[in-house]
């Protein structure tokens, strides 16, 4: 990015040298949640807990001073201590990423920015590493004025200047695969490095396939990690199990239902269908399936059904949930789950419901997103029990 865009950013997102000394963080128990202002990128995070919440409001001086139209946020990320979020700016004019503003939750208006290439058409963001100092992203785009469009990893000290500091960034280009740029699904940060998957930049959907681990300290990339990429699973990252919507046509459906119609859980994230069992069914077709009740069970929402959850229990019990029209799911948590919903004011309610009662949080602008999901299935015994097949 050119040094005059460059020094106008500065003004306009109004950097802080960013502090590894933090005060709060977030809690086990409590959920991220990003509430964005109608037609802005500027909105509210809430951070949230059976018990209550706080706020933090992010304004648009991270976005830029356009940001009621030409800068719009794109995807967020949150370190795990809840701490730091990163979030990625696109200029939907000139279709580009402008920067990764990282917001410290702990201070408000502190943080820093980061750029990645010197024009960046696409940002994945990751995770952070676990003392939350790096980040890591995969990004396509352009690393000079005149050189090619190519892709890869990258990441950042996010406590480091990237204005004026030469460290501090690790680059990891991607050769590209018969013809197409690369970049890449990115998974955990583990102990000994970021897992990530190379995969063709614009392609569409992308297939399952075992990680690649790359240390960027070290400089080293490990080939088989025995971990895998397995899209559109829904993890509980304490015990590694996680659910997946599918269509089986082994299942009854109703006339004219399309798309998933099963339940599956995976004990483990693997690719192998054989590993994989079948815990409901619905011929109405399945339009949800979530952790709740800190992964005791799982929330099933029918497709087109709008005043009626179900539990499905780890022993095989389903246990029908009623709830009134116009409240939708937002995540799992300890003892139950947050919903949302429309007030008569114009704002949403956030709620969290438990089994034998459902309490008010907060009502803010705009619809919730989830950043950082509770820790949940920790007080489930090592190893959890499954769930029970159907026949």
């Amino acid at each position: 990015m050119r040094l005059l865009t460059r020094l106008f950013l500065i003004v306009a997102v109004g950097l802080l040298a960013f502090s590894l000394v933090h005060a709060q963080g977030v809690e086990d128990n409590q959920a991220i949640v990003y509430m964005a202002y109608e037609g802005t990128a500027e909105g509210s995070i809430l951070i949230v807990s059976p018990e209550g919440y706080r706020d933090k409001v992010i304004g648009r001086d991270w976005f830029g001073s356009d940001s009621s139209g030409r800068y719009q946020r794109e995807e967020m990320s949150a370190s795990d201590d809840g701490r730091s979020l990163a979030i990625s700016v696109r200029d939907t004019v000139d279709d580009v990423i402008l920067w990764v503003p990282i917001i410290n939750l702990d201070e408000p208006g502190s943080g820093n920015t980061l750029y990645p290439l010197y024009t960046t058409q696409a940002v994945r963001l990751g995770g952070f590493s676990p003392d939350g100092r790096y980040l890591a992203l995969a990004v396509v785009g352009q690393e000079s004025a005149d050189a090619p469009l190519t892709g890869g990893m990258m990441v950042f000290d996010i406590t480091s200047s990237q204005e004026f500091d030469e460290y501090g960034k690790w680059w990891l280009p991607l050769e590209p695969r018969d013809g197409q740029i690369m970049w890449a699904e990115i998974g955990d940060w583990t102990a000994e490095g970021v897992q990530f998957l190379p995969t063709c930049y614009d392609c569409g959907e992308h297939t399952a396939g075992e990680y690649l681990l790359w240390n960027p300290f070290a400089e080293t990339i490990t080939p088989e990690t025995g971990a895998y990429f397995v899209p559109d699973v829904i993890r509980l990252k304490a015990t590694g199990e996680a659910l997946r919507l599918d269509s089986d046509e082994d299942f009854p459906r109703n006339p004219g239902v399309t798309g998933p119609n099963v339940v599956r859980y995976l004990p483990t994230v693997t690719p192998d269908p054989a590993a994989m069992t079948t815990i409901y069914a619905d011929p109405r077709g399945i339009g949800l399936a979530q952790w709740v009740l800190d992964g005791q069970a799982a929330l099933v929402q029918p497709a087109n059904v709008n005043d009626q959850w179900l539990l499905i229990y780890r022993d095989g019990r389903v246990v029908e949930y009623p709830y009134m029209r116009g409240i939708y799911f937002v995540v799992g948590s300890t003892d139950g789950w947050f919903v949302q919903g429309g007030n008569a004011d114009g704002y949403t309610d956030l709620n969290h419901i438990r089994l034998d009662r459902s309490d008010y949080l907060v009502s803010a602008a705009g619809w919730a997103t989830v950043i950082r999901p509770p820790r949940l299935g920790t007080s489930l015994p090592n190893p959890p029990p499954t769930f029970q097949a159907i026949d």
